[in-house]
This record gives structure tokens, sequence and C-alpha cells, in this order.
């Protein structure tokens, strides 16, 4: 009961601030991608493909993104 009871609460805050609602969806989307971005540098380096000084400066980079 408690899950239907927030999922239309959230159903009409969606319907009642439609532009708020994209931007959270979108901030997001953006935070999750990053972070697998992220995750994809480490691995890049942990395998050697990429040098540790190239890690760190991507990783920067995405940090600055976030």
């Amino acid at each position: 009961e408690n899950i239907a009871n927030t999922e239309s609460y959230l159903h009409k805050i969606s319907d009642a601030y439609p532009e708020l609602h994209c931007k959270a969806l979108t901030d997001k989307a953006t935070r999750m991608l990053l972070s697998n971005e992220k995750k994809f540098v480490h691995l890049l380096a942990e395998d050697g493909i990429l040098t540790e000084k190239d890690a760190s400066r991507m990783e920067a980079s995405i940090n600055n993104l976030v």
C-alpha cells in the first residue's frame, strides 16, 4: 500500500511539474552515465590500456562534469 501511495504521489508531482520532473530524470541519467564512464576509465587503467596519468586526468574531467 505504501508503494502504491508513493507511486501515486510521484505521478501527481510529475503531472503538476513536468519540466522539473524531466530535469530530475535528465540529471539522474547524466550522473549514471558519468559514473559508468568513470568506472570504465578505472578498468582501462587497471588493464594497462590507459596510463595512470591519463586515467587520473580523465577522471578529473569527469568529476568536473558531475
